[in-house]
């Protein structure tokens, strides 16, 4: 028979066989006292590796995740988490932003569907100093209404873009022209068309061109026979092409 002895030295422990037939003792009290201590070690290319989380910013989920080459300033991301938690304090949060950061609140709000935050954000930003009427923010503010499915909101929203004070923007008024469009809103649509005509400003083709193929597209016909003559009397210069393009619009 053997059997298994364990002796310590260089600080490990080392295993070997030895026979249970001889009676003699393995090692004597002197040896003994002259040992190591014994020590077990493990060793560490034979344990498993521990992987460690590493969390940054607050854990509550409070503050959606931002897309993908979108930067937010500290003070930007500070007064998002601060509204969803407190809407209450809306003017204390948002009196110190600068004029860039409070834009970067409201395009993060609309983009996280915070939609009920940024109506109260774009309240704020129409009545800093700096703001001029900018169709182009209605826009947005409109399709992430629609995306929302808040129709009476965006009837709300555009009683205020025709009390704001009238900007020569064609671009930002085709864009809001459009969104609405793409809402399903014609009347609100042709209400910004008439607030563009009756204000003296002359629209471009391009506003036309998408109010027209909108409304039709909406089975808004008679809206859309409406523009079309003030398009023939607006540009009686190119009112066989630009007739002929229009009318083939679905």
């Amino acid at each position: 028979m053997a059997g298994v002895v364990a002796a310590g030295g260089g600080g490990g422990l080392f295993l070997y066989r030895r026979p249970f037939s001889s009676m003699t003792p393995l090692l004597n009290n002197a040896e003994l006292s002259v040992l190591p201590p014994l020590s077990l070690h493990l060793s560490t290319a034979s344990s498993a590796k521990r992987s460690t989380g590493i969390w940054c910013g607050p854990r509550d989920q409070n503050r959606g995740p931002l897309a993908r080459g979108r930067l937010l300033s500290t003070e930007a991301m500070l007064a998002i988490q601060s509204l969803k938690r407190s809407p209450n304090l809306l003017a204390q949060t948002t009196s110190r932003l600068l004029k860039a950061d409070l834009l970067a609140v409201l395009k993060e709000l609309q983009r996280q569907d915070q939609c009920h935050l940024a109506l109260q954000v774009f309240g704020v930003v129409r009545k800093e100093v700096w703001y001029k009427t900018d169709f182009g923010l209605y826009a947005e503010m409109v399709t992430a209404l629609s995306r929302n499915g808040m129709t009476e909101e965006i009837d709300s929203l555009i009683a205020d873009a025709l009390q704001d004070k009238f900007e020569t923007d064609n671009r930002g008024i085709a864009r809001l022209v459009r969104a609405l469009i793409g809402a399903g809103n014609a009347e609100g649509a042709v209400s910004i068309y008439e607030m563009t005509k009756g204000s003296g400003f002359l629209p471009d083709d391009f506003l036309f061109r998408v109010l027209i193929r909108g409304l039709k597209r909406l089975g808004k016909q008679a809206h859309a026979a409406k523009v079309m003559d003030d398009f023939r009397e607006f540009s009686k210069k190119s009112v066989l092409v630009g007739y002929e393009e229009l009318s083939m619009a679905a």
